[in-house]
């Protein structure tokens, strides 16, 4: 089980979007990463980024949904993040 944003790998990530059955333009798109880099991620040609694995950890992990395409969106996923890094969650 994982219960850190450390613990989230490309074969996660791939796991988890095949599951939504998204395509991989949609599903990396939310983290504002390329279809490209997001396939690099899945097949872990390429370490995802601490960020990166925060905000999946965040969505799919924690299953807290959020929008951070707005003003408001972001201020509260910055607050989410802070709290979490405070627990140690991140």
């Amino acid at each position: 089980m994982i219960t850190t944003a450390k613990g989230v790998t490309g074969k996660l990530a791939c796991k988890v979007r095949i599951e939504q059955g998204e395509s991989q333009r949609v599903f990396w798109e939310r983290f504002g990463v390329t279809k490209g880099t997001g396939w690099l991620y899945e097949n872990e040609s390429y370490e995802i980024p601490k960020t990166v694995k925060e905000l999946f950890f965040i969505k799919y992990i924690a299953g807290i949904n959020f929008n951070a395409t707005t003003v408001d969106g972001a201020k509260q996923l910055r607050k989410l993040g802070q709290l979490a890094k405070q627990h140690n969650m991140l």
